[in-house]
């Protein structure tokens, strides 16, 4: 895994170096975790495993992640972190769907080398498959609130709900059919932006301003 070096930026504070500890240390169990889960399994890779391979101890490990599955699922958990804070960027000049759809393509050519290896093992766990599926509810759940937000239409508009769960859901169906064929990792991004425009073009405009609402 390649390391980008932390460095402070001339308008923010400098990043300690217990800071830069922290995140040597969380980004390496990340490394080593994925490592071992490709070549062991989740199942037969334990948290001692893990330990021993990245140099510390198990108590250090929990403090970072509560459990093995949401270290397992760390990667996916900071692409949500990550798509969160731009899309609540309050200085942001693109509409949310604009920000969803550069999102799939940017993070579908970034990852399209070892996508199809990852979910291949998360798949096969019932528990990271749940986990993961949560993951797309609140995926849902943030894209309509912006959403709404963007076309002024509050909490709860069910145009802003059904665009956001099209959006996610058919990313996640399509993902999820792509890993199962073993499909190119060149033909990944093409895939799933495609998914993206067909939803924008056949799902209908918002009738109304504050048109129906979730009961």
């Amino acid at each position: 895994m390649t390391t980008m070096p932390i460095t402070a930026q001339a308008d923010e504070p400098e990043i300690s170096w217990r800071e830069q500890k922290k995140h040597r240390t969380r980004r390496d169990l990340v490394a080593v975790s994925q490592r071992l889960f490709l070549a062991q399994g989740y199942s037969g890779t334990t948290l001692d495993d893990i330990c021993d391979e990245a140099g510390v101890r198990p108590q250090t490990l929990l403090r970072y992640f509560e459990s093995k599955a949401h270290l397992a699922l760390a990667p996916l958990y900071d692409l949500f972190d990550a798509f969160r804070a731009r899309l609540q960027d309050p200085d942001r000049t693109e509409d949310a769907v604009a920000l969803w759809r550069a999102n799939v393509e940017a993070e579908s050519v970034r990852r399209a080398d070892h996508v199809a290896d990852y979910f291949g093992w998360v798949n096969a766990e019932p528990v990271l498959r749940a986990m993961a599926d949560e993951l797309n509810t609140r995926y849902e759940d943030l894209l309509a609130a912006e959403i709404a937000t963007d076309d002024e239409a509050g909490p709860d508009d069910f145009h802003s709900v059904m665009l956001a769960t099209m959006l996610i859901r058919g990313n996640a169906a399509v993902l999820r059919r792509w890993t199962a064929s073993g499909g190119d990792a060149r033909g990944l991004a093409a895939n799933q932006v495609a998914v993206v425009d067909f939803v924008l073009e056949v799902f209908p405009g918002r009738p109304t301003v504050g048109g129906p609402r979730l009961a």
